[in-house]
């Protein structure tokens, strides 16, 4: 959020227009995320910034109408968020960096980046980016004679 604010600050956007930030934090309670995606539409806010496939999921179910920027969605089309990254459709728009057509080239420059190593831990919060990476990279990581330990983050 600190380089969103950082970049409408140097476009000189804060002296050109009124504007007001709400954060919402799980802080691992993902169960409260609805009600908090339901509590910014309450306030009639002009735009949802959401991360995370369950933060952005609570968004999409929360309104039509208000845009939602997803930062760093993990597959947002895998996970049914979007119809797909070019156009996708209804008020979501954002990025995603997982690409798992990238898997392979991905394990090719860590395997150069830690010389010598063959074996890594994946490890996320988001279980759609552990698995779209694993299944993307099931027939890249044995051919290269790597193993993949996978490690499920929770907070």
């Amino acid at each position: 959020m600190g380089t969103i604010l950082r970049g409408v600050a140097r476009d000189g956007l804060r002296r050109a227009y009124k504007h007001h930030h709400e954060r919402r934090f799980a802080s691992g309670k993902n169960e409260r995320v609805p009600e908090f995606a339901a509590d910014l539409v309450h306030l009639n806010v002009n735009v949802i910034v959401a991360t995370g496939t369950t933060e952005i999921r609570a968004a999409k179910q929360s309104t039509t109408t208000i845009p939602i920027v997803m930062v760093l969605a993990p597959d947002p089309i895998e996970s049914g968020l979007v119809a797909n990254l070019s156009h996708p459709g209804g008020n979501i728009t954002g990025l995603s960096l997982l690409a798992p057509e990238l898997t392979g080239k991905r394990l090719e420059l860590l395997r150069e980046t830690v010389s010598g190593s063959s074996r890594f831990a994946l490890s996320s919060p988001d279980e759609s980016l552990t698995t779209a990476v694993v299944f993307a990279g099931d027939e890249i990581h044995p051919a290269r004679g790597l193993e993949i330990l996978l490690a499920r983050l929770t907070y």
